[in-house]
């Protein structure tokens, strides 16, 4: 339950050097982030996230994570991501250039809001390469975003998913 998981959350996140701990046994969490239950992902996102545990041997897990089908599980890679972009570059980039059309389409995302201006010229050459029309939209749409707005600190809207379902 919801309330189960913050309680043992602050006792676990009160113990000193938990982040270090499970930088040592990276295997134990991602069996953890394996399973097939997106709570159990989601809390263990959140506790890496605040316990600040290095993310360098769960690079690959996390990439996996954050491009998912499942928004809730997405949600709560994204900030681990963000916060050490360097590190995840490439592993996004592998993603956005050789992942199923929905992991490229949120590969490319989180590019974007990860590296911004530094990626351009990667985006770039995957909307021409790339075969997914949705995605290719949504890369013009991010590269475009920024090129009418370069001085805003607002975010690029989530591009639009087009309703193709007949109207009756």
């Amino acid at each position: 339950t919801s309330w189960a998981y913050t309680m043992y959350k602050d006792m676990f996140l009160s113990l000193p050097g938990l982040g270090a701990c499970f930088a040592q046994h990276p295997s134990a969490v991602i069996d953890v982030l394996n399973q097939s239950a997106h709570k159990a992902k989601i809390y263990v996102l959140d506790i890496l996230r605040q316990s600040q545990t290095p993310l360098d041997l769960l690079v690959e897990p996390l990439t996996e994570l954050a491009v998912c089908s499942a928004k809730t599980v997405r949600a709560a890679a994204g900030p681990l991501i963000l916060s050490a972009s360097q590190m995840f570059r490439q592993m996004l980039e592998q993603k956005a250039t050789e992942g199923t059309a929905t992991e490229r389409d949120h590969a490319v995302k989180l590019l974007w809001k990860s590296a911004g201006e530094e990626c351009r010229s990667f985006l770039e050459q995957r909307m021409e390469a790339e075969k997914s029309k949705k995605v290719a939209r949504n890369i013009e749409q991010l590269l475009t975003f920024e090129a009418l707005a370069p001085q805003t600190a607002e975010e690029p809207p989530e591009p639009q998913e087009r309703n193709t379902a007949r109207q009756t």
